[in-house]
Order: structure tokens, then sequence, then C-alpha cells
């Protein structure tokens, strides 16, 4: 059951944890992200990724499942059911970072 407070709140917590882990991480020797761009992304990941649960319960919905591991095989349906949002982010991540320039010299 997705609810507001669980939405608002992980969008907090994302963009506390991106903003962190760009200032506080080897990453930012690596990829060339300011605070300002590590906080759009975070917005960005925080507003995308629960439409991979949606997804997941669209087709979930559709095959009358409770879960993907009846779908998948037995064992499988809580790792699946925990990715579902990370499937959906994962390209948009991929194609953002992928337009921005990265260190070549540490």
């Amino acid at each position: 059951k997705k609810t507001w407070e669980g939405f608002i709140g992980g969008g907090i917590s994302t963009v506390a944890a991106g903003y962190a882990f760009i200032q506080h991480t080897p990453m930012s020797k690596v990829v060339d992200l300011t605070p300002t761009e590590a906080v759009v992304v975070s917005l960005f990941a925080s507003t995308v990724a629960p439409f991979g649960g949606f997804l997941a319960s669209v087709i979930k919905r559709a095959y009358n499942k409770k879960d993907f591991g009846t779908i998948l095989g037995k064992g499988h349906g809580g790792l699946v059911d925990r990715l579902d949002c990370q499937l959906v982010m994962a390209p948009f991540l991929y194609l953002y970072l992928r337009h921005i320039p990265v260190k070549t010299s540490y």
C-alpha cells in the first residue's frame, strides 16, 4: 500500500542521501556532478521510481497474482518485488548520467 507520507518521506531521504553521497564519497571524483545536480537526480529518482511499483502492480493484476514469486518460481517473488522500482529507474538514470561528463583525471 502506497501512501503520500511514504512518497514524501522517500523523496526527502533520497535527496538527503544523494547530496551526502556526492559530497562525502569518492564518487564525486568520478562523476562530474555538482551538489545541485545530485539533488536534481535525486528528485527525479524519487519521482520516477514509484512508477516501477505501479507497473509491477498492473502486471501482477493482469496475471491475477499476488507477487512475482508465483510468476517466476518459488523464492524469487520477494527479490523481484523489491527491485521493481529500481528496474524502472535504472534506464532513466543511466541516460541522464550518460550525458554528464566523467572526470578523466582523479
